[in-house]
């Protein structure tokens, strides 16, 4: 017959933690506490982000000395290959480089008006009178054009150190090779300029790319005078 263990005394003794005063029925009892630290999963960092803005393209050995010099040059004039600087280049989508009207099919409670000139049969109207009244003159001046309404184009931008997606207002085609980003504004505050700059450089962008034919970006700040802008562009277009 097997004798019994005796108590060596080298068991450790265990603490019983039991909270008789409070009401609560679902504090775990001590054994279920934590035992350990749970290890975080290390942040994966990519290389290659479709949404960034158009960043300098320098030469293939790496040499990025000018960087400095050539920001504050960009900040006051477009760069020129002419001179020996890089060009500004846009970053594409890799998924989907060009987008398209075709798939535009959306719906909405928000006002919107029939179209005879755009490739989409409705506005969509964010406030009471500014989409309308720039349509309707869109209309009168008999271009071809589409309210920038699901249509996926975002242009990215930066304010106060924080990355932001700016959506112009409206496509126009003014000629058969020249695009307009139309952006309908009253007022502009700093945010608004940030925005209207990060357009400015996805045109240079764009155009020097030169895959999706030329592009202008324009601010209306009275939808009223549209038409005689639009005209003013197109002549401005001619000279270029």
């Amino acid at each position: 017959m097997a004798r019994k263990k005796g108590n060596t005394g080298s068991e450790q003794k265990v603490v019983d933690y039991r909270y008789d005063d409070e009401k609560r029925k679902n504090i775990p009892p001590a054994g279920l506490a934590a035992q350990g630290k749970i290890r975080e999963k290390p942040k994966i960092r990519y290389a290659y982000n479709p949404h960034l803005p158009p960043i300098l393209r320098f030469d293939k050995t790496g040499k990025t000395d000018g960087l400095p010099e050539l920001i504050e040059t960009a900040r006051t004039r477009p760069l020129t290959v002419e001179k020996g600087e890089p060009l500004l280049l846009p970053i594409l989508d890799s998924y989907k480089p060009i987008g398209s009207m075709e798939e535009v099919n959306f719906k909405t409670t928000r006002p919107c008006y029939p179209t005879t000139r755009s490739h989409i049969n409705q506005v969509v109207a964010d406030t009471n009178t500014w989409e309308q009244s720039a349509a309707f003159r869109l209309e009168q001046a008999k271009v071809v054009y589409v309210r920038n309404d699901h249509l996926e184009f975002v242009i990215p931008y930066e304010y106060l150190g924080v990355s932001h997606a700016y959506v112009p207002d409206f496509l126009v085609r003014l000629s058969p090779d020249l695009t307009l980003a139309l952006e309908i504004k009253g007022y502009e505050d700093d945010q608004d300029r940030a925005k209207h700059q990060a357009a400015r450089r996805w045109v240079s962008a764009v155009n020097n790319w030169g895959q999706l034919g030329r592009w202008d970006f324009h601010v209306c700040k009275d939808p009223q005078m549209l038409g005689r802008e639009l005209e003013w562009l197109k002549q401005q277009a001619t000279v270029r």
